[in-house]
């Protein structure tokens, strides 16, 4: 099972830079959406609408070609990465029991 400290701090998403990682025949990949550098950016220039996105497929394809990726919006707060992190959890189970 995926836990919150197997994922970069919050911080580490402020610079434009995503969080990629596997379990157990699942990848995944957290997020800024839009994929956006914060870092520096004063808070009356950042976009209103930024979220944290969580996107999980199966092995043992990349982001860039897999087909078959899920993903889901959360708040970009520490909250949202832990609900982030439950929804990886959740898609692990899916995909794990859908493997031939």
């Amino acid at each position: 099972m995926l836990k919150r400290e197997d994922f970069y701090n919050i911080v580490h998403f402020e610079y434009g830079m995503p969080d990629y990682g596997s379990y157990k025949g699942m990848r995944y990949r957290i997020a800024l959406e839009p994929l956006t550098k914060l870092f520096g950016m004063k808070a009356k220039d950042r976009p209103e609408d930024i979220k944290i996105r969580a996107y999980a497929w199966r092995e043992p394809w990349n982001f860039d070609v897999a087909e078959d990726k899920v993903f889901e919006d959360f708040d970009y707060t520490e909250d949202g990465i832990n609900q982030a992190v439950s929804w990886l959890n959740e898609q692990w189970v899916v995909i794990s029991s859908e493997k031939l």
